[in-house]
């Protein structure tokens, strides 16, 4: 997402027509590569618990997915900075997603481990509803913006 300096190349040799048509493809994949980033993730803390004995296997493997996916989820709060022109900068991206993974992983996989909490669920679908709603938000934002035209380097 920061690195757009080959994205005019990619618009017009491949089959999209339009700016619109490219960032939604690129955002597409965004999220796709989130969410196996996220089921993978989301495995690794499910064993961890699991091989730490604090659950069961079942209940380890659906609570760690659950934080894989609520990771697919926060993987979008760093594009929010395309949906004000000031804040496209590449150091606001990094800070909005070193606080995405770091902080939002870390708070999400506390409370999903904690099993006395019933709203604890909650998060990976707030999460998730949340990608879905940047999916609609930020491809038309990011297309109406300016590309650097220059061959890449």
């Amino acid at each position: 997402m920061t690195q757009r300096g080959d994205w005019p190349f990619l618009l017009t040799l491949g089959p999209y027509g339009e700016k619109r048509i490219f960032a939604r493809a690129v955002y597409r994949l965004h999220l796709q590569r989130a969410l196996q980033a996220g089921l993978i993730a989301g495995t690794m803390i499910a064993l961890t618990t699991w091989f730490d004995e604090r659950l069961a296997f079942g209940p380890a493997l659906v609570a760690g997915w659950a934080c894989g996916l609520f990771l697919t989820g926060a993987s979008c709060l760093p594009t929010l900075a395309f949906l004000v022109p000031r804040f496209n900068r590449p150091a606001t991206i990094a800070v909005l997603n070193i606080g995405a993974m770091l902080l939002g992983m870390q708070f999400a996989t506390t409370l999903v481990m904690q099993t006395g909490l019933w709203w604890r669920w909650l998060l990976t679908p707030g999460s998730l509803l949340f990608a879905l709603l940047c999916f609609f938000l930020i491809p038309p934002r990011l297309a109406a913006q300016d590309w650097p035209i220059e061959p890449p380097r």
